[in-house]
């Protein structure tokens, strides 16, 4: 995992049950009228894209997260 990407800090963070850092761009749910800035999706549908596109097997990859194990926890307790 990259020391230049906001993933690790979301994970660390998500694993300890913590809000989210205010110096990243914060989660902001699904498009609606009044919708603040932010990402227009949920932390656990990022973490759960994360842990799927890290499974993906390709030949210009330099690995990939074995499709035996179970997604990561954090993955579905994490609501922040």
């Amino acid at each position: 995992m990259s020391k230049h990407t906001s993933i690790k800090t979301r994970i660390e963070v998500a694993k300890a049950n913590q809000t989210q850092p205010k110096i990243l761009f914060p989660f902001i749910g699904y498009e609606r009228e009044d919708q603040p800035e932010g990402l227009p999706f949920k932390l656990t549908d990022y973490l759960e894209l994360i842990d799927l596109t890290g499974r993906v097997l390709r030949e210009d990859k330099r690995g990939n997260i074995d499709m035996s194990l179970a997604p990561r926890p954090f993955i579905k307790s994490s609501t922040h």
